[in-house]
């Protein structure tokens, strides 16, 4: 590995690699700056295998988002590779069935306007994890994430997300927000997400190609 990377305070994960521990791969960790000032505000951790032929051994990187892409395909001779998310928080946290089922509801029996509060009629098809529905239908518990709910209000239609997760670097590293306009923000930050972060990439939701990530591998 070519750097060295500090923990944090109270991080659980051993962030140290022996040199050559893992032989098949390489490792190599960059902080990126900000071209304007000069602060260092992301980086770009990668693992590259030392050769092609073994398959679904394909070259693998993550940066402040916390999403891990993956060069799919790159295992294979004379084959165009793609970057892809092959695993996603998003999925995991049912951000997007969520959204489904409250749109799915206010369309067929509330006349496109959103419900004021959540119950298990409105999240009957919830994705794989049925939450339990707390204080007053306000908020939705899973084992790994929270979901607060945003209703309408007299100066915004639609309604709002938040999607934390609750055991930051254990079972998941992303949050998400759904702002009132219908966009999916995303943090791999410890911390509620915001309109304010990053928009959630599309290829995000599942095995789709990454079309804005500029990441390429020889």
């Amino acid at each position: 590995m070519a750097r060295i990377i500090t923990s944090p305070p109270g991080w659980t994960c051993d962030t140290q690699f022996a040199k050559n521990a893992i032989k098949e791969f390489t490792f190599d960790y960059a902080p990126l700056a900000d071209a304007n000032s000069g602060v260092v505000n992301d980086f770009r951790l990668t693992v590259v295998p030392n050769s092609k032929g073994v398959l679904g051994r394909n070259p693998m990187m993550t940066d402040n988002r916390g999403i891990v892409f993956v060069y799919y395909q790159w295992e294979m001779e004379n084959t165009r590779a793609t970057v892809e998310v092959l695993s996603s928080d998003r999925e995991y946290s049912q951000i997007d069935a969520l959204k489904e089922d409250i749109e799915q509801y206010a369309n067929a029996k509330n006349a496109g306007i959103a419900p004021a509060k959540l119950d298990s009629a409105i999240i009957g098809s919830f994705g794989h994890e049925i939450p339990a529905i707390q204080d007053g239908g306000m908020r939705l518990v899973t084992r790994d994430f929270e979901a607060m709910y945003f209703p309408p209000t007299s100066t915004q239609n639609g309604f709002g997300l938040s999607v934390r997760c609750r055991g930051y670097a254990k079972n998941c590293l992303r949050s998400f927000f759904l702002d009132f306009g219908g966009v999916i923000h995303g943090t791999g930050e410890p911390r509620q997400a915001t309109a304010d972060d990053t928009p959630s990439p599309l290829c995000e939701t599942g095995r789709t190609t990454c079309l804005d990530v500029d990441w390429s591998v020889p």
